[in-house]
C-alpha cells in the first residue's frame, strides 16, 4: 500500500507490481509524430500514478515540447526561477537544473529555445548519456514534441520503455514510422488513448476503437492491455485553469481514474522486465493487405469488415 499526497491529503493505491530499484536509472518516453493523441496527458499523470505506486521511486519528468504543460502541472507557485532543460543539458548533467514539484514529482524546467537545445542532440545517444551522467537513479519520463526529429530521437535512443499513443488510424500509421526508428523495438508498446466507444468508421461499421484493436493485433506489435478513455472529466482537468491537474486527485471513481491506475501498474512491469523481444512480425501473406498500398487506413478497415459481413 503506497500513497501519493497534493497539500497535506493521501490516496492510497493498492496494486501489485514489481518496484524498481532506486539506484538504478530507467527512462520512459511517450512519442508520437501525431498532435493530439493525449501524450503529455500521458506522460504527466502516469508520473503522478507511479509516485503513488512506490512513493520512495524518485521519479523525474522532462519535456522536449516549448509548451510548457509539465511545468505548469509540476510548477510549485512561489518558487524561484530556475536553469532549463537547454542549460542542463549543454553542460552534459541535469543535477543543478532539477527542481521538486507537486506531487513529489521533480521536473526540469522546459525552454523555448528549442534551437539550443538542438545543439545539444547531435548524437542519438545524447540525453541517454546525459541522464546517465547526472547524479540520481529511479525513474526518467520524457514527454515529447509531435515529431520525430532529432530530439524526439534521442528520447527514443534513451528510453528503456516507449509509450505510443494511439487515438485514430493516423496516429496508427505514425506507430510504423517510430518502429523503423527505434533502436530497441521490442521496447515499444502502442497504447489506445481517447477511445470512445460509440464512434464507428461507418454508420453500419465496426467501433472505431476495436478496429483500432484489431489492426495493432494484426501487425504484431505490442501494445497495453489498458485503453485509456476519452473523457470530459480529464478535459475539465486540463482546461479550467492555467495549471492542468492530476486525474488521480481529482478524477476519483471515474474511469480514466482506473485506466490510469491500470496504465501505472502494467507500465512498472514494462520497466521492470527489461528489454523485450522484438514485436512479431505479421506474415507476408497477411501484411499485403496493408504494406506496399498507400491508401487510406479507415478505407481498408471498411474492405475488410464489409466484406465479412457479406
Amino acid at each position: 500500500m503506497t500513497a501519493a499526497t497534493r497539500t497535506g491529503r493521501w490516496y492510497p493505491i493498492a496494486v501489485s507490481s514489481p518496484s524498481l530499484a532506486r539506484d538504478a536509472l530507467r527512462v520512459l518516453a511517450v512519442i508520437s509524430n501525431k498532435g493530439g493523441v493525449g501524450k503529455t496527458t500521458v506522460a504527466t499523470n502516469l508520473a503522478i500514478f507511479l509516485r503513488a505506486l512506490d512513493e520512495d521511486l524518485p521519479i523525474l519528468v522532462l519535456s522536449t515540447d516549448d509548451q510548457r504543460i509539465v511545468d505548469r502541472m509540476f510548477g510549485v507557485a512561489g518558487a524561484p526561477p530556475g536553469r532549463n532543460l537547454a542549460a542542463g543539458w549543454a553542460q552534459g548533467r541535469l543535477d543543478e537544473v532539477i527542481q521538486p514539484g507537486q506531487y513529489g514529482v521533480d521536473w526540469v524546467p522546459s525552454t523555448g529555445d528549442l534551437a539550443a537545445l538542438r545543439g545539444s542532440a547531435e548524437s542519438p545517444s545524447a540525453l541517454r548519456e546525459c541522464l546517465e551522467a547526472t547524479a540520481r537513479g529511479g525513474l526518467v519520463i520524457v514527454d515529447t514534441k509531435s515529431d520525430l526529429e532529432r530530439l524526439t530521437v534521442c528520447a527514443l535512443h534513451a528510453a528503456d520503455c516507449v509509450i505510443a499513443p494511439v487515438a485514430d488510424h493516423a496516429s496508427l500509421l505514425e506507430v510504423e514510422k517510430l518502429l523503423s526508428l527505434a533502436p530497441h523495438p521490442g521496447r515499444v508498446r502502442v497504447l489506445q488513448t481517447l477511445v470512445d466507444r460509440r464512434t464507428r468508421i461507418s454508420p453500419s461499421g465496426p467501433l472505431l476503437a476495436r478496429a483500432l484493436h484489431d489492426e495493432i493485433a494484426r501487425r504484431g506489435w505490442r501494445r497495453f492491455d489498458v485503453e485509456i478513455s476519452r473523457s470530459p472529466r480529464l478535459e475539465l482537468l486540463n482546461s479550467e485553469s492555467d495549471r492542468p491537474r492530476s486525474v488521480l486527485h481529482d478524477a476519483r471513481g471515474t474511469a480514466v481514474h482506473r485506466e490510469f491506475r491500470r496504465l501505472a501498474a502494467e507500465t512498472m512491469r514494462a520497466l521492470g522486465a527489461g528489454e523485450a523481444a522484438a514485436p512479431r512480425r505479421p506474415a507476408p501473406e497477411a501484411r499485403g493487405a496493408a504494406e506496399g498500398e498507400e491508401r487510406d487506413l479507415l478505407t481498408w478497415f471498411r474492405t475488410r469488415y464489409d466484406a465479412s459481413s457479406r
